[in-house]
């Protein structure tokens, strides 16, 4: 049985334990809890209501891939979107290149 103190879905460590389910499931977890947490005074924390809100979208473009576009794609992306986080990297630098894809000047929207 899972109890309040464990983590019934912890994140993957390492992209071979990646998959859309775990992934998802693991942001679930995270998500419900910033929820409880800010559900009845979200005028306190902001900055957790717009995490949550986040991670749900996150959660619902993952479901989304997985019945869409099956199961293997949904993983597939899930791993790719993890590897891109736990590296970190090259997070502002693909930012920069799809704003510019947009149509928006990054250099303005840093102003």
């Amino acid at each position: 049985m899972v109890t309040p103190t464990s983590n019934a879905a912890p994140y993957p460590t390492c992209a071979d334990d990646v998959t859309a389910d775990r992934l998802a499931a693991a942001l679930a977890v995270s998500a419900q809890r910033r929820y409880v947490a800010t559900i009845d005074v979200p005028e306190l924390d902001y900055t957790a209501m717009n995490l949550f809100v986040k991670e749900w979208g996150v959660i619902y473009l993952l479901r989304e891939a997985q019945e869409r576009a099956g199961v293997d794609f949904a993983d597939r992306l899930a791993r790719d979107l993890w590897e891109a986080w736990a590296d970190g990297s090259g997070l502002g630098e693909f930012l920069w290149e799809w704003l510019t894809e947009y149509g928006i000047d990054p250099k303005t929207v840093a102003r």
